[in-house]
């Protein structure tokens, strides 16, 4: 089931089934769409409060250029043909060049048909890619300069492209391991719909029907690198049911999107991980999504630019594995957690690393540049020694890495080893009188693996848990940290002691880490008020990074 968000009436329900039929693969996916979308394109001011404006007075070149993206729609027809699903190149004020369109059959075509037309597609490409309607005037979206556009059916993408097929009997969809890359390599692929789970499913049936739709989404990251970036839908407590992150918005590679100030679901997810993973404003999630989508764009902008390269500190890495390195989709990811804002309210655990509701905050685009801007930050240390290493490497306050664990796995004999990334600094008096508010986030890629073949081809993913923890590297005392057993995403922040040594450690232990699992780490470090800058104010302040303060119950992880 795949439905538009952004309504402001209930969504039409229960609509016909449909068939598409592409290179041997058999999909059927029940359509239910918003009605009464949002304005058309036009109406949209150019995008706000995500740091957009302070990134381009000093970077006005950063408009997606060079970047390839895609755009998936649900259908707002309840029985094609036609779909009902593309962007107006009028609306979304760009040449009809940079567009190809894909149906639910898969067929191909450049041209725009007005009866195929969405206005929930144009909105949401507006926010994303959206030129200025006059010379001279504000583009209407935040990466204006993307260099195609592929547009697709949401049932044929899932199908062909992601290899989801469905038991038109059971509706229980299903991976499969044909997938296949978008027409245009898509770098940055928005996706403002979601997979409702089918009415009448038991919570067996639709646990199982969630993860097999994370199974697609992450092997599809795991193939073709791309950032994908998924509405988690509306909530509307006058449904009745519960708030839940819906699919694709729950895979563990993908960006799960939420509104700030609007309509939308909270976490945890049907298996009890930290989503969203950040969200951005807007009245409903399909277009807080294409901001972030946007956001993605830019930051593959620079990193293919090499910005912040600097062979001097960028360890063992060329020009070229810097940028490279700079664009994987997890890299991406933690650039725009780590950026993220947290509003009033915000709050995580030492086990559930994003906040419920807003995941690591609200978007800021500029930050995740300057974070990026910042260089890589090679690892201090590789080790099995879980001790805080008091000898800094680290001179910047603000930075990047991409790296995998030391000896990765499988590991022999059967006592697990620590393995132990180390980053070692000295917090910088960044202002008199202030203290330093350090941030950090880790990102990793779940594993997706398949065993056995024809009739009992199986499906299984795996997320090895990778921890981050941060130490005063002059007492060995523990300041914060990210231990969960569920997410792969952990996230520390504390109030550093300007002069005193820390230790950030990145670390797993036991025989199921691969070499595949390669993590992305960033950090920034800035300035913060204390009324009394006492060594107890910040033993006090520093602490409270490992504070519980959200319960929350988890299922029993399995690894």
């Amino acid at each position: 089931m795949l439905n538009n968000y952004g309504s402001s009436t209930p969504h039409i329900a229960d609509l016909k089934h449909k068939t598409s039929v592409r290179a041997g693969l058999h999909l059927a996916i029940r359509i239910a769409c918003g009605a009464a979308l949002a304005a058309s394109a036009t109406a949209y001011a150019s995008p706000s409060g995500i740091g957009l404006s302070a990134l381009l007075t000093s970077n006005p070149g950063l408009t997606g250029a060079g970047v390839n993206v895609a755009q998936v729609e649900a259908s707002l027809n309840a029985s094609p043909p036609p779909d009902v699903f593309e962007v107006d190149p009028t609306q979304v004020n760009q040449p009809s060049s940079k567009f190809t369109y894909i149906d639910n059959n898969g067929t191909q075509t450049t041209s725009y048909n007005s009866t195929d037309g969405s206005t929930h597609a144009d909105s949401v490409g507006a926010l994303f890619y959206g030129g200025a309607a006059t010379s001279g005037g504000a583009p209407t979206g935040v990466a204006p300069g993307v260099a195609s556009i592929s547009n697709y059916d949401a049932g044929g993408f899932a199908g062909y492209n992601v290899g989801l097929t469905e038991n038109t009997s059971t509706q229980m969809i299903t991976p499969t391991t044909n997938q296949h890359a978008t027409v245009n390599n898509a770098a940055v692929i928005n996706q403002s719909f979601i997979f409702p789970v089918p009415t009448g499913f038991s919570t067996t049936q639709a646990d199982e029907y969630l993860q097999n739709i994370d199974w697609g989404y992450d092997s599809y990251v795991n193939t073709y690198h791309s950032v994908i970036v998924s509405a988690v839908g509306d909530y509307s407590s006058s449904s009745g049911a519960p708030p839940m992150i819906n699919a694709p918005a729950t895979a563990y590679n993908s960006i799960s999107v939420g509104a700030y100030g609007g309509a939308t679901e909270v976490g945890p997810t049907f298996d009890g991980r930290s989503k969203p993973d950040i969200v951005a404003p807007g009245g409903a999630t399909s277009y807080a999504a294409p901001l972030v989508s946007g956001a993605a764009a830019l930051l593959i902008q620079a990193g293919n630019q090499a910005t912040g390269y600097n062979a001097a500190s960028a360890g063992n890495w060329s020009q070229s594995q810097y940028e490279a390195n700079a664009v994987l989709p997890q890299t991406v990811k933690a650039l725009l957690l780590n950026g993220a804002v947290q509003p009033s309210g915000w709050t995580h655990t030492t086990t559930a690393p994003l906040d419920t509701r807003y995941g690591a905050g609200v978007l800021n685009v500029n930050n995740a540049f300057q974070n990026l801007a910042a260089g890589r930050a090679a690892v201090s240390a590789s080790d099995t020694n879980t001790a805080a290493l008091n000898a800094p490497t680290i001179t910047q306050a603000v930075g990047w890495d991409v790296e995998s664990l030391l000896n990765n796995g499988p590991h022999p004999g059967s006592t697990p080893v620590t393995y132990v990334n180390h980053y070692a600094f000295t917090a910088a008096t960044i202002k008199p009188g202030f203290g330093d508010a350090f941030k950090a986030t880790l990102v990793w890629n779940a594993q997706t693996t398949t065993s056995g073949g024809g009739t009992n081809l199986t499906f299984s993913e795996k997320q090895t848990p990778i921890y981050l923890e941060l130490f005063n590297a002059q007492t060995n005392a523990l300041v914060s940290e990210s231990v969960s057993t569920v997410d792969n995403v952990q996230q520390v922040d504390a109030l550093l002691m300007p002069g005193t040594n820390y230790d950030l450690q990145v670390l797993t232990s036991g025989s199921n880490f691969a070499n595949s699992d390669t993590y992305a780490l960033a950090f920034s470090t800035t300035a913060i008020s204390i009324a009394t800058p006492e060594p107890a104010a910040y033993a006090l302040l520093a602490g409270a990074g490992a504070v519980v303060l959200l319960g929350r119950k988890w299922r029993k992880p399995t690894v």
